[in-house]
Parts: structure tokens; sequence; C-alpha cells
């Protein structure tokens, strides 16, 4: 029988099965939340169950929460409401887990009795990517069942494990190695039903297993000080897990509940929930184009010289190795096409790009003639500007043709998706973004070191002070020092920022970029810029609203 139009509750026997069928990705919606609540109600009232299954169509489990609620009032019930009935049941729950279990949708799944997994199914609690804490919970269940060091591993990095690595820290109690997962848990249901609650409540864990050692929080804190540095979230983490080791749970989730409705207004949440979004949009072309075929996982290599393999740069091959491509320097009918911007012409004659397989020109700067064997190539050249952190490939700039709506474009894209790095897409004439941008702001913080001269300053700090205080990264901050001869005081710093803002739409509006928030993409993932402020366009949108956070902090 049907709850509502996203939840039905069907019987086995004395098993109930409440299945949540919400797609794309089943997240904790008002619709999803009252179903839930309904479902969980007639399963505590009927005395002909003796377990009840909680499970999800599609293609996962509770993706989470509806991240567009938050920071907003929800329509009851609350999620703490649902999980409230779970942990009252005096009949076993089974969460059955596919997919991804994630934020809220694993949340609902700790105040389960157990948990079974398929074996490729994930599970995770990202809201430090968001800035915040979990709000149902998680910093007080996890702890409770995998132990603090582990917990939190999990919630300050906010990765996700698989189902195998969740079973041995006991997130999981049993991983299903092949078949459908209903039956499987259906089996495991009939096995636990005998018991009451089959194990200890979250809840009621003896506090032993869980004691509170400050030298465990102590050591992580050293260890990820340079992680925490300017992120609120990761230190409110902390806060909470030691309540969760030192507290009753009913108090360690209030402890939580007041850290996160406290991030949650903040402008940094605010920040990196834009981005969240903005990261993902980066990756639709401003035109419309047909799926591109598949090609094959291997790179040809065309250049002058054979020895082309030890000039691309070592962020791009090492990540070229992680995505399993391998390179080549024999022309298939279906293989990426990659030259060196120093070698097009030679590329070129050698082999024809079409827009279904394009030639992808590594660092085009190199090559001055590039905007004009791009034009003359419009449908089947693209360049591409490969930035990189600490080492790692992070962002890739697809430079096209303007006015370029090729299925080529479609491709490059692929090809940065494949490689596992951010991406935008920019039209200017063949010129990158990324270094027009880079190049503004140095000029921008040039000018503003000319005219300190004239204009008094509050602070006598340098520029690569002033830079790495709000946020930026200490190689950004030097190339900074150096262009102003690490002489323009930092208080009036802000005033070059603005100025990049002014000159990011100055770009938007000449068709440069796909959109705005691209350039937000680009700073944040390729440039330096602080995640948690958002990018140049973002900050410079809510720099009151910063300015009077952090006033208060």
């Amino acid at each position: 029988m049907h709850i509502n139009a996203v939840t039905s509750y069907e019987v086995d026997g004395p098993i109930a099965s409440i299945i949540i069928d919400s797609p794309p990705v089943n997240t904790l919606s008002a619709d999803v939340r009252s179903g839930l609540f309904g479902a969980f109600s007639r399963a505590a009232s009927d005395d002909a169950i003796d377990a009840v299954i909680l499970a999800c169509a599609g293609r996962t489990f509770i993706a989470g929460a509806e991240i567009t609620e938050f920071g907003q009032q929800k329509e009851a019930p609350s999620l703490e409401k649902i999980q409230d009935l779970i942990q009252k049941s005096r009949k076993p729950v089974i969460a059955a887990i596919h997919g991804t279990a994630l934020g809220g949708g694993l949340e609902l799944a700790l105040v389960c009795h157990y948990r079974v997994a398929t074996h490729d199914a994930r599970v995770g609690l990202p809201e430090v990517k968001l800035g915040l804490v979990p709000g149902a919970g998680g910093t007080q269940r996890l702890p409770r069942i995998i132990g603090i060091a582990a917990a939190l591993d999990l919630l300050v990095s906010g990765r996700s494990i698989g189902a195998e690595e969740a079973r041995s820290l006991g997130l999981v109690d049993l991983v299903v190695q092949e078949g459908p997962l209903l039956p499987a848990a259906k089996t495991f249901a009939h096995h636990i039903a005998s018991r009451p609650t089959g194990k200890s409540q979250t809840r009621d864990r003896a506090r032993e297993e869980y004691l509170f050692d400050p030298s465990v929080f102590q050591s992580f804190e050293k260890e990820n000080m340079e992680t925490f540095r300017g992120y609120l979230a990761p230190q409110a983490i902390l806060r909470c897990v030691e309540a969760a080791a030192s507290l009753p749970l009913e108090a360690g989730l209030e402890k939580e509940r007041r850290e996160f409705e406290l991030l949650v207004q903040s402008p940094h949440s605010l920040a990196l929930r834009h981005l969240f979004f903005a990261d993902r949009q980066a990756f639709k072309l401003p035109f419309q184009v047909s799926s591109p075929d598949k090609l094959a996982p291997a790179i040809t290599l065309l250049g002058a010289v054979d020895a082309i393999p030890d000039q691309l740069p070592s962020p791009f091959k090492a990540a070229i190795t992680r995505a399993g491509l391998t390179l080549t320097s024999a022309v298939t009918d279906d293989s990426y096409l990659l030259c060196m911007g120093t070698d097009v012409e030679a590329a070129l004659m050698r082999h024809k790009p079409t827009a279904q397989q394009p030639l992808f020109v590594l660092a085009p700067e190199a090559n001055e003639n590039f905007p004009v064997l791009l034009n003359e190539n419009s449908d089947a050249l693209f360049g591409l500007v490969p930035l990189e952190r600490n080492g790692a490939l992070t962002f890739i700039e697809i430079i096209a043709a303007r006015g370029t709506a090729s299925v080529g474009a479609a491709h490059a894209m692929n090809f940065a998706k494949t490689l596992g790095v951010q991406a935008i897409f920019t039209q200017a004439d063949g010129v990158s973004i990324a270094e027009n941008q880079r190049r503004a702001f140095l000029d921008a913080v040039q000018q503003h070191g000319d005219q300190q001269n004239t204009k008094p300053s509050l602070s006598q700090t340098t520029a690569s002070d002033a830079l790495l205080a709000f946020g930026f990264s200490p190689t950004f901050c030097n190339q900074a020092a150096l262009t102003a001869s690490a002489n323009a005081p930092g208080s009036d710093i802000e005033d070059a920022l603005s100025r990049l803002a002014e000159n990011g739409q100055a770009l938007a509006d000449r068709g440069d970029i796909a959109r705005l928030t691209d350039l937000d993409v680009l700073w944040t993932s390729g440039l330096g810029w602080p995640r948690y402020r958002g990018g140049p366009q973002f900050w410079h949108r809510h720099k009151s609203a910063f300015e009077k956070f952090e006033a208060g902090h």
C-alpha cells in the first residue's frame, strides 16, 4: 500500500518494508519525511509486525537532505521526529542501503538498529564540505558506533567509504555480495526478529566504549591544523564529538543542534553551498549538444618529437594514470588526441581532428598562433589550461573558439570529468580566462601598492600577509607579494579583490564565460581562493555579511 506518492508500505509475513521512491536521489524532502513518519507510525502500531526494513527504489538509498532547505523553515515532520520513532521502536529496524547513504540519509540509517548494504554502496557525512556539522545526530551516533578516532576522520574529511570499509568499522552489519538487496535484508530481518532490538540502541552504548580521551582530540587537531585554517566547521565538529564522548545522547544532540544553527547562517557555509551548485553547473555547456560517442580510454600524443610524454606536467600525467587512461603515439579512430601548445601545427599536419575526435592542446599559451589555429579549426580544436594545487591537478580550463557549439566541446568536458577534475568552458578568442583573471588581480594589487603613498592604511602588513589572512594559498600569496613588491598594506587589499570582481563582470558581459559563477569555480578550484569565501563574485556580493560575521568572531 502507499502511504503517500513517494512512500510505500509492504508487508511480507512479520516483516514490514518501507520503500522510498522519490527520484532522482531520494533526498529527505517534505514528502519523503511525511511518508516515513506515516510508515513508521503504522509499523509501530501493527502487532503483527516483528521487524521493519527501510529501503529505497531507484539508483540509491536516501542521498541526503534537501540542501535548498538549509536555513529555511521546514515543513513538519522533522527528521528528528522520524528518528525518535525509530529510536523508541520495540521492533528492530534495518536500513537496507544501496548506492549512497550520505548526510541525512546516513544519519537516518545510524538511528536504525542494523544496517545492511550492497557491496558497492558508499556511506558518508559530507556536511563539512558545506561548512556545516551533521545536523541530525551524526556527530553523536557515529562515535558511539565506530569509536572516536574513526568518527573524527570521517566527519572532518567528509569522505565517503565503501561497504567493506564500513563493515570493518562496525558501521555496516552485513554486506550483500550478490543478488537483490531487499530479499537479503528480509532474510536478515527474519534472523534477528526474535530479539526485541537485537543489539543495544546506539543511545544506550556503554560509555566505556568511547570514553573521552583529550589526547585523541589534541593529536587530531595538531595533525590537521592546516586543513582547519580558516574553516569553521571542523572545529565545531571537534566540539560536537567531544560532547558525544562526555555527555548523554540528548545533551550531545542539543550541542550539535546549536552548532548547526550557528553555522548554517554563516556566510562561510553560504559560500560553500554556493560552490556546491556552481561546481556542478560549470560542467554544463552553454549550448545544447547531442551526447558524443564514447572514446576509448587512450590518449594519442601528437607532436614534433617522440619525447612528448616527458613534456607533460607531472600532475597531468598522474591524473591520466589515476583515470586509467593509456598514453600512445598510435592514432586510432576513437582515442583522445593531445598535443603540447608548441606542437599544434605539427599535430594538425599529422592528423586532421574532427568534432567527433577533437585535438586537445595542452598549454596553448606557448603558441602565439593558437588563437588563429583555433578559429580555423573551431569545431575540432580546444585548448586545455591545467591548474594544480599541492602537486595535484585540480582544474582544467577548456578554451574554445568564440561561437563554437560542436560535439567536440562535449568531448573536451568529458575528458576533464574522466580525469576527475573541475572544469569550466570559455570562449575568449583563444585567450585563457584563468590567466586573464590572475593577471587582473596581480595588476590590481600592483596599482594598490603604487597608490599607498596617497592612501592612508590601518595596517602595515604586506600584501602576502593580508592575502594569507584572507585565506589564499601560500603559493598565490607569494606571487602577489612579488607583484606588489611586498609593500602594499593589507587593510585595503580588499579593494583589489573588488576590482577583480568588476573585471569578471566584464568577461561575462562579453560572453567570454558561460556564466558568472564559473569564475568563482575557477578561483576556488584552480587559483587558490579560499572556498569558504565563495570566490570573487560571491564574496563581492556578500562582502558586508562577511565583515559583520567576522567582526563578531
